[in-house]
């Protein structure tokens, strides 16, 4: 049976470390009996460089997703969420994708919506290969607590991101170090 997977990462921004990690995901997973939709910035690149279905990231808060839904590219986001529904398995995978700046923790705020939105709807959740920190606000270090303390499979890179979530109370035998 054919199994549906979604990745999303910091992918077709041009970072060759992170297309590197992508390309390291989908190497890992090509054993499988699975059909990959990746999620990118740039959809036609990634998937050119990685011979991928790939798609731009959806939005994740429902004002975003109307005003998303009202515009003329409204049937990319449609596809783009289509592929979300239909995952069994989401990754959430490679860098240096959770922390935050003094000036805002808006970018990690997606991630954790991501997480959660995956687990309401029953999917399994996997992140892969991340670093963690550093963290500017408390809402940040409580919110990455309960996000992945929900998650199926938590990989990092480095002991300190694994310090860093079991201090956010992520239950420490659940991180892995790889």
């Amino acid at each position: 049976m054919t199994s549906n997977y979604c990745v999303f990462g910091y992918y077709g921004q041009g970072n060759t470390g992170d297309e590197a990690i992508l390309a390291s995901i989908i190497d890992g997973l090509s054993t499988a009996d699975i059909r990959l939709a990746v999620y990118s910035d740039q959809p036609q690149l990634t998937s050119r460089l990685h011979s991928v279905a790939a798609f731009r990231p959806f939005p994740k808060t429902p004002w975003s997703l109307l005003k998303a839904l009202i515009k003329s590219n409204r049937s990319e986001t449609i596809r783009s969420l289509w592929q979300f529904l239909r995952a069994d398995v989401v990754v959430v995978g490679g860098g240096g994708l959770f922390f935050d700046t003094p000036e805002t923790n808006k970018w990690l705020k997606e991630y954790y919506r991501l997480i959660d939105l995956a687990k309401r709807l029953g999917k399994k959740v996997a992140v892969v290969g991340v670093s963690v920190g550093p963290f500017h606000h408390q809402e940040s270090e409580i919110g990455l607590g309960a996000a992945f303390s929900k998650c199926d499979f938590i990989s990092v890179r480095d002991e300190q991101s694994r310090f860093i979530l079991v201090t956010c109370g992520v239950e420490e035998a659940r991180v892995e170090v790889i």
